[in-house]
């Protein structure tokens, strides 16, 4: 699998360091924010 380069539209975030988001399809990015907004609302406040 080749590697695709950023595009200036598609920034890497400061945790995707190797922009796996880009290889996600939409259903697949859709389901890392629900976990990522789940985790943010509901487990970091227990771990805090």
């Amino acid at each position: 699998m080749a590697v695709q380069p950023i595009s200036l539209l598609e920034t890497p975030s400061a945790t995707d360091y190797m922009n796996v988001r880009s290889l996600l399809s939409e259903e697949e990015r859709q389901i890392q924010d629900t976990v990522a907004r789940f985790v943010d609302e509901r487990v970091l406040p227990i771990m805090n």
